[in-house]
């Protein structure tokens, strides 16, 4: 159990609907969890989950047409107590100080993040400037600091070039310092090497594991790949059409899935071991959200649903060990008892 003075972000109920024209669509659909200081927490899940959802919300960088639920709670540790960012309204001044402040984002493609007609060093800059009471003259000095620490050769130059004079990874590593640059407390990193080579990647994600221990920030890393989660997450929430469907460290994840649908993304991972092998993908498509099946959200996919409860009952999160929770009813006592 986390000592509640080191957690940072508190999450209970978190459930959003969008209105469409189609109809209301539930996006997330109720669920949990805390992210505490220093620690890094893998959100994982297929396209269509809604990880980058319940990721946006906790900055309520969402469109108009998305609702929170009446009882949905995001509470933040501040230096004034726990402030639930559910409750605040987009114009409040502490959400303005919240977002890109305590809270800072990356997102998955930074060349459309960063404006090709600005110079690199002006984003870093202006963060610095917004965040902390500081002259331009001092933000520059921040921005060619965080430039180098993420790994920028050459700052000086580097700080007045234009985007597209970079490649794919040094623009992701702008991004990195532009979240940098207010001091956040929690880093939402969504999706950041999707779009770079592997030999990129392994450098972001070094340099993220870096910076947390520098700065002793929390990091929630969105993916759909449990294989980059097993090189840098702490613990992992695998979520499936709303929900989260399992928790626990990135060891028991990894090495005792307890969810049909964790292990088929495990299936799913390429091995060097078996390259003579084909692909284990996850049969079906993951449903529509304005089609969202009754019961568990997986069983028109899973291979071992039992039949006649997983359609018909939503399971509940049982105690696989302390830090190991699943939502299968696979696992519960009265599915166990007409096995034995």
């Amino acid at each position: 159990m986390t000592a509640p003075d080191k957690r940072i972000m508190r999450v209970r109920d978190l459930g959003i609907t969008f209105r469409t024209e189609d109809g209301d669509v539930r996006a997330v659909d109720g669920i949990d969890f805390d992210v505490d200081e220093g620690q890094i927490l893998g959100l994982v899940g297929e396209s269509g989950s809604g990880k980058s959802v319940c990721t946006r919300a906790l900055i309520q960088l969402l469109p108009s047409t998305a609702k929170l639920d009446p009882d949905s709670r995001m509470e933040l540790s501040t230096a004034d107590g726990m402030v639930d960012i559910a409750k605040l309204h987009r114009r409040d001044k502490r959400l303005q100080s919240i977002r890109g402040g305590e809270i800072a984002m990356i997102f998955q493609e930074p060349m459309s993040s960063l404006a090709p007609t600005y110079r690199i060093g002006n984003p870093i800059m202006e963060s610095a400037m917004l965040h902390r009471d500081i002259t331009k003259k001092e933000a520059r000095t921040i921005a060619l600091d965080l430039l180098e620490r993420v790994g920028i050769s050459d700052p000086e130059t580097r700080i007045d070039q234009y985007p597209f004079e970079l490649s794919g990874g040094m623009r992701q590593r702008v991004m990195i310092a532009v979240a940098l640059a207010s001091q956040p407390r929690l880093l939402i990193a969504d999706e950041p090497t999707t779009a770079l080579d592997v030999t990129i990647q392994a450098q972001i994600l070094d340099l993220l594991r870096e910076l947390r221990d520098e700065f002793g920030m929390a990091i929630i890393f969105i993916t759909h790949d449990l294989g980059v989660i097993s090189q840098i997450a702490d613990d992992v929430a695998v979520m499936y059409l709303g929900k989260i469907v399992e928790t626990g460290t990135v060891r028991e994840i990894i090495t005792d899935p307890e969810h049909p649908y964790t292990s088929k993304l495990l299936e799913a991972i390429p091995r060097l071991d078996r390259l003579n092998e084909r692909l284990t993908a996850i049969p079906g498509d993951i449903p529509s959200p304005l089609a969202r099946p009754s019961g568990c959200p997986f069983h028109t996919r899973c291979d071992v649903a039992i039949a006649g409860r997983c359609e018909v009952d939503g399971p509940s999160p049982i105690e696989i060990s302390p830090s190991h929770f699943v939502s299968c009813h696979l696992h519960d006592k009265e599915s166990e008892a007409s096995n034995v």
